[in-house]
C-alpha cells in the first residue's frame, strides 16, 4: 500500500493535482492579503484593521516570493501567469531595500 501512495505521488496526475492546490492557495493569498495599489506587496493580516501596517515586514514578504518562485518552477507545468508573478514579487521585493543600511549603517534589506 505505501508502495501505491508514494508512486502515485510521482504521478503526472499527482503533481498537477498538487500544483493545482498549491495555486488555489496562492489565488487565496492574493484575495486576502494582495493589494490593488501596485506595489505587489501583501498585507500582514486579514481582516486589516485600524492601526495595521500598509504592508508586511520583508521576512513574511520573502516567503511570499519564495513559495511565488515554487509555483513558477514546477516541473512539467507551464504558466506564464506565475512568470508573471515571479516578475511582480522580484520588483515587490526591492521595496524593503535600504541603501543607507538604517542603524547598522550597512546596506541591506529592511525587516
Amino acid at each position: 500500500m505505501i508502495t501505491v501512495i508514494v508512486s502515485g505521488m510521482h504521478s503526472t496526475r499527482g503533481r498537477h493535482f498538487r500544483h493545482a492546490r498549491a495555486a488555489a492557495s496562492f489565488h487565496a493569498l492574493q484575495a486576502n492579503l494582495g493589494t490593488a495599489d501596485g506595489s505587489g506587496l501583501y498585507r500582514e493580516r486579514y481582516p486589516v484593521e485600524a492601526g495595521d501596517n500598509a504592508y508586511s515586514y520583508e521576512w513574511p514578504f520573502s516567503q511570499v516570493h519564495i513559495a511565488i518562485a515554487d509555483l513558477a518552477n514546477q516541473p512539467g507545468v507551464t504558466s506564464h501567469r506565475s512568470d508573471k508573478d515571479l516578475a511582480s514579487a522580484t520588483r515587490a521585493q526591492e521595496h524593503y531595500w535600504n541603501a543607507s543600511g538604517g542603524t547598522t549603517g550597512l546596506p541591506g534589506y529592511a525587516s
